[in-house]
């Protein structure tokens, strides 16, 4: 069976390739632009604090806002369980400190490394 061999000058243009970087930092830049303009809505939003005038906010004003409960517990993650329910109930008998890691097969460096052991090498900012 003859196997087709496909120059990559066929799959990306040699221009493109050479100035892939300025095609990226175009991109991104692209990508920030929406987030450069101030709402129109914006104005009529408090700057910081509780919001408490549902009625001020221009996407739901019909809508009633989920009480604390409902806000503070749910998630999707199933570490704790696979209800919905279950890490709000669950959370508590994660122990944080100590905390250490293993790492193990093919890297540089294996072992059990503690937190502390992690972040000594690193100022904190």
């Amino acid at each position: 069976m003859k196997r087709n061999v496909i120059k990559p000058s066929e799959i990306t243009p040699e221009g493109v390739f050479l100035n892939r970087r300025k095609l990226v930092a175009g991109a991104v830049a692209m990508g920030l632009l929406p987030g450069c303009q101030r709402s129109a809505d914006a104005a009529a939003l408090p700057a910081s604090g509780e919001f408490t005038d549902v009625s001020a906010w221009p996407g739901s004003p019909d809508l009633e806002p989920n009480d604390w409960d409902d806000v503070t517990t749910y998630n999707n993650y199933y570490e704790f369980g696979t209800d919905k329910a279950d890490p709000a109930r669950n959370a508590h008998t994660l122990q944080t400190d100590p905390w250490s890691v293993e790492i193990t097969g093919a890297a540089e460096r294996t072992g059990t490394f503690t937190l502390e052991d992690i972040l000594r090498p690193h100022s904190l900012e």
